[in-house]
């Protein structure tokens, strides 16, 4: 198979270090990304063939095809919390028994994203700036109650994203605890990829390299085979809790290794990076308000 993604807002195949919008291959192709995923397969089949025939002398480089986040108009995003054994681990906390406890998930704002290459603002009064590399699936089509052996299948592609979060105390409730939207729903502080690449190119989610680099120097450095939930599971929880839609986005947790672990929070000026093996990264700056 020829490997690409696929970028928006206008749909943009990219292959490589290049790349090329997605009506100039396909001249009846739609002008959203997220109106693909009705026939999700076959635009991909589609788009793999004109890749193939294409002139390579057409395409051009992938900073200049202004790409921005994947999560598409109107989509509800949820995010796995506290997924990741040795993250818990770290955490000095037990992980939890699957018989007798549920995957745990929270909803994000979509006003939180930002794009690669963008600014990560510190929110006033943050002192604990944490990141979390993060493995992203976004859905091709929705339902209730998804088995779990067909979950996959329902998956159009992934990406990266940066959970950046708030950790300092005065952000807890003291009654309700964490308080989600202020620890990692702030303006900036949700970092995404700008390509989506199809399912297709990642038969084993659950076998995926990620890692952190604040500065150059390495952070995190686990894989997907940490997971305590895995993304079918995680699909097929939520499925069975409200019905979700096509183009909706989950973040399924990250590993070990964040500041929350050891300490060293991020700094302004600092330049993180997060990659997902064979997905993508992205990097972001830490900027103080002024």
């Amino acid at each position: 198979m020829t490997r690409f993604a696929l970028g928006g807002p206008v749909p943009t195949v990219v292959v490589d270090d290049v790349a090329r919008r997605l009506d100039s291959l396909l001249p009846d192709a739609p002008p959203r990304l997220e109106e693909l995923f009705a026939d999700w397969d076959g635009w991909c089949d589609r788009i793999e063939a004109a890749v193939d025939r294409a002139d390579p002398t057409t395409w051009e480089p992938v900073s200049h095809a202004g790409l921005r986040p994947v999560p598409v108009a109107g989509a509800t995003i949820y995010a796995c919390g506290a997924n990741y054994y040795d993250h818990v681990e770290e955490m000095g906390a037990t992980p939890p028994d699957k018989t007798r406890e549920r995957v745990f998930h929270f909803l994000l704002p979509p006003s939180a994203v930002i794009g690669d290459g963008e600014d990560v603002l510190r929110p006033p009064g943050c002192e604990q700036l944490d990141y979390e590399v993060e493995l992203v699936a976004v859905l091709a089509r929705g339902g209730s109650d998804i088995p779990e052996s067909e979950a996959l299948s329902y998956v159009a592609g992934y990406t990266v994203a940066n959970d950046v979060s708030v950790r300092d105390p005065w952000h807890k409730h003291p009654i309700f605890g964490v308080n989600f939207l202020i620890a990692k729903g702030q303006s900036t502080l949700k970092p995404f990829g700008s390509l989506l690449v199809p399912a297709r190119f990642v038969p084993q989610p659950g076998l995926t390299g990620l890692s952190t680099r604040v500065n150059g120097e390495i952070r995190q450095d686990s894989s997907t085979k940490q997971m305590i939930w895995s993304l079918a599971e995680q699909i097929a929880a939520l499925s069975a809790t409200l019905p979700l839609r096509a183009g909706d986005v989950i973040l399924t947790g990250t590993p070990a290794g964040t500041s929350a672990g050891h300490g060293r929070y991020l700094d302004d000026g600092d330049v993180v990076t997060v990659r997902v093996e064979g997905v993508g990264s992205l990097t972001n700056h830490v900027v103080g308000r002024r």
